[in-house]
């Protein structure tokens, strides 16, 4: 996948691999620097808390994940974001990819990636202590069910992600 640009069409079901020397995007959407570091997809993202503060979240993005956009453990404890949030959702098992983990449903008032707002997303704050929502690397997650409102293209090569909002014509090119 790192040598392509790879677009998920969530709509469509379809995965397309664009040779990146002939891909130019042609379209109305947010593009997003993204970090690579091993196998790992990091985009940098704000979430609105309570009282209006901007909190910088870097978020793995894993396109195959169907559960909401989560943060990790050990972010949700230094930020103290289960005591900043008054309406906590009822405790739940958040379903991933080391299993059922503990985490609290909340509602936020934002999620933003660059110019792009998402008003009021569900997130789980996870109470791991252990695995992949325990990870330190990075923040939180997010997956298909936030992804899945937009065709993503990650450019692997050009280090970003295109997310446009889907449509039904087609702005992606690789003439």
């Amino acid at each position: 996948m790192r040598g392509h640009v790879v677009e998920f069409n969530y709509a469509a079901g379809v995965v397309i691999f664009h040779d990146p020397r002939y891909f130019v995007y042609q379209g109305d959407a947010q593009v997003l620097p993204i970090e690579l570091h091993q196998n790992l997809l990091v985009v940098l993202a704000a979430l609105t808390m309570p009282d209006g503060e901007p909190l910088p979240v870097r978020l793995l993005i894993d396109t195959g994940r169907a559960g909401r956009p989560g943060l990790n453990g050990p972010f949700v404890r230094e930020h103290r974001l289960v005591q900043r949030f008054a309406k906590l959702g009822q405790m739940a098992l958040a379903q991933g990819i080391n299993g059922l983990t503990p985490a609290f449903r909340i509602e936020a008032s934002a999620l933003t990636f660059g110019n792009l707002k998402l008003d009021r997303p569900e997130l789980d704050l996870s109470q791991a202590t252990d695995g992949l929502s325990a990870s330190e690397q990075y923040d939180g997650h997010i997956g298909a069910s936030l992804l899945s409102r937009f065709r993503v293209f990650i450019d692997f090569p050009g280090h970003r992600m295109i997310l446009e909002k889907r449509s039904p014509t087609r702005h992606a090119t690789t003439d």
